[in-house]
């Protein structure tokens, strides 16, 4: 989320430089922000629900965040150019949405080498699997 608050600006900058050159550089900038989010997107957001509900559970969040969020960044955007007259809007609105997801991250719980909400034990051994289990009754 970072390189999209950081990166915005020089983007919409060089996009709107006029040369094949400045506008080639402002896609891969875009283009790089836009891999930050989805290298780590299809780790990070299952990991948040539960083993039983999670492809049900992300699925329709994740639908419904991109349906509303996604869906009227456009409207929103065009009635932020239309009020303010400047053409890099959008990037200060690129700006707002990472630094909203830069909080998002910092408060995300580490999952790595834990097990995930719901799933079972898994074990390494046979010992440590009789371990997991308990005393047998």
């Amino acid at each position: 989320m970072r390189p999209a608050v950081v990166l915005s600006l020089p983007s919409f900058l060089l996009l709107q430089s006029g040369s094949s050159v400045g506008i080639l550089g402002g896609l891969i900038l875009m283009g790089l922000m836009l891999v930050c989010f989805n290298s780590t997107m299809p780790s990070t957001l299952p990991s948040l629900f539960q083993t039983g509900v999670r492809y049900g559970t992300f699925a329709i969040t994740f639908n419904v965040a991109v349906s509303v969020f996604g869906g009227t960044s456009e409207l929103i955007v065009e009635g932020l150019i239309a009020a303010t007259g400047l053409l890099i809007t959008p990037a200060f609105y690129l700006m707002a949405a990472g630094t909203v997801g830069a909080v998002a991250v910092y408060f995300l719980r580490e999952s790595a080498a834990r097990p995930l909400p719901g799933s079972n034990p898994a074990a390494m051994s046979d010992e440590e699997a009789r371990e997991l289990a308990g005393p047998a009754e």
